[in-house]
């Protein structure tokens, strides 16, 4: 009798042999930036697929039951029943999968949890103890499922030899920029410059919800040789414009912060795509991804400390920002309330963990802490940092900029900090430069909300990607392999605070 195969871990050794063959033999030959990053970023893909095929099935069968039990006994600790009966139907419809299919069945009963702790923790602000018990034990077994997913799932490529499937996944834009539909639109909108031509265009890879290109132009006075245009995508679902930073940033600039300066603005969608902004293109790189540090830089980072202990003093009013509320921590819960709406209404796979973490931060933020509302960076990670050897170029990327808790900076900037100096190093540099003090537990949830943030842009470019708003290749890809890193992420950060 012929051997029966097992047609789904045949599937998975396919996917990453493909994804190995791209390491070995694409990606060394390629020769931009960007279509590294889109190379890097389909081998995670294909590594992520895979390993939902030969790991998901095993895992399950472990943690199918205490999954269904888990939910079982969260639905009993609700008052309304009229809440509860939907969720009850939900669970009973969700059939038992093996195989190719097990990813189905998790899947849902990811999504089912997720739904359950967000009308436990709408029901019961103040969650009662028993609920409380509940929702930590969906998140917990939803930890366990991802800590166990990912240690089989580097298992499996450390066994062909590979690496995880190439970096940190980045997005650049759809690469329609060209010299020539620069070198028009540039024409009409300098007609002093009748001759001006765009001889260089290139995206710059790294942005998530924006896109960044280089740009060398010729033949005029009235820009810089060298330019870098910041421009939004055109998309249904998004969050702030670009131009929303042009007027703070020349204020910024104004008052000695190192941050770029506009140099032309375009409002509308034009023939090379969404609103944008033009600015000189200053030396320098980042030193990390929005992952995590690449490279320590003492100096820059001593610069980091002054500029933004500089920045958390100033009055918001001096950059036009509006102080809406005198409390620091009714701003960081509108915040959360707003990310976590945005997962809700956009996300198109559902999370238990991600749930339970928007449900622990919205409990964390109820405890009392002083302070004064200060502007905030809003995504102040060396990923934004232009650094030019070891000193400081730039501070970049300014969309998120509001008025919150100096701690939302200070928690971003901690693990780009810690990779040059020790964090009490820092912030003392922080304070002599005149900082205001910030409790550390104030710092460790800005840690976790910076990835919250993150679960909002992947859920938009999915919706945007699923809905066909968009053709964008990273959006796609982002919305798949960047949601399980930063479930790894949020998972890393809760267990630093609550424990496993």
């Amino acid at each position: 009798m012929p051997q029966k195969i097992d047609t789904h871990l045949h599937h998975a050794r396919l996917l990453r042999a493909v994804a190995q063959r791209l390491a070995d033999r694409i990606v060394p030959v390629l020769q931009s930036p960007e279509s590294v990053e889109d190379m890097n970023f389909a081998r995670m893909v294909l590594d992520y697929l895979a390993a939902d095929l030969d790991v998901s099935s095993v895992l399950l069968r472990d943690l199918r039951e205490p999954y269904r039990q888990a939910i079982a006994a969260a639905l009993g600790t609700f008052a309304d029943a009229q809440i509860v009966a939907p969720h009850r139907e939900s669970l009973q419809a969700i059939e038992r999968q093996d195989g190719l299919a097990a990813q189905r069945e998790l899947a849902a009963l990811r999504d089912l949890a997720g739904r359950v702790i967000r009308d436990l923790s709408d029901a019961q602000r103040d969650v009662g103890t028993a609920s409380a018990a509940v929702i930590r034990e969906l998140g917990r077994l939803d930890f366990q499922w991802l800590t166990l997913y990912d240690e089989a799932r580097q298992a499996r490529v450390a066994n062909l030899g590979g690496d995880a499937a190439g970096g940190a996944p980045t997005a650049g834009g759809d690469g329609s920029l060209t010299p020539e539909s620069v070198t028009d639109y540039l024409r009409g909108a300098f007609p002093d410059s009748p001759a001006i031509l765009a001889t260089e265009v290139s995206v710059v890879p790294g942005g998530k919800s924006k896109r960044t290109v280089a740009i060398t132009v010729a033949n005029t006075a009235e820009l810089p040789a060298k330019l870098i245009l910041r421009q939004d995508l055109v998309l249904k679902y998004a969050v702030r414009s670009v131009i929303n930073e042009v007027e703070p940033l020349k204020r910024l600039r104004a008052l000695g912060l190192p941050v770029p300066s506009p140099l032309y603005t375009e409002t509308g969608v034009t023939g090379v795509g969404g609103p944008f902004y033009l600015m000189e293109r200053l030396s320098g790189a980042p030193i990390g991804d929005f992952y995590g540090p690449s490279r320590a830089c003492p100096e820059s980072v001593a610069e980091i400390a002054r500029a933004f202990a500089r920045l958390h003093s100033l009055d918001p009013a001096e950059v036009g920002l509006e102080v809406t509320g005198a409390d620091p921590r009714e701003l960081v819960r509108a915040r959360i309330e707003d990310y976590w709406k945005t997962w809700r209404e956009n996300t198109t796979r559902g999370s238990a963990l991600i749930d339970y973490a928007y449900a622990w931060a919205r409990q964390v933020i109820d405890k009392p802490y002083e302070g004064r509302p200060v502007i905030v960076h809003g995504d102040a990670g060396g990923f934004n940092w232009l650094v030019d050897g070891d000193r400081l170029s730039a501070i970049l990327d300014w969309e998120f900029m509001h008025v919150g808790d100096p701690a939302e900076d200070l928690g971003v900037i901690r693990p780009f900090a810690e990779a040059a100096m020790p964090w009490e190093a820092f912030m003392r540099l922080y304070r002599e430069a005149g900082g205001p003090d910030v409790d550390e537990e104030r710092i460790a949830l800005a840690d976790l909300l910076q990835w919250l943030k993150g679960t909002t842009l992947v859920a938009m470019s999915a919706r945007n990607y699923v809905e066909g708003a968009t053709q964008d290749y990273m959006k796609g890809m982002n919305s798949f392999a960047g949601l399980r890193k930063i479930e790894m992420k949020i998972a890393a950060a809760l267990q630093r605070q609550i424990g496993p």
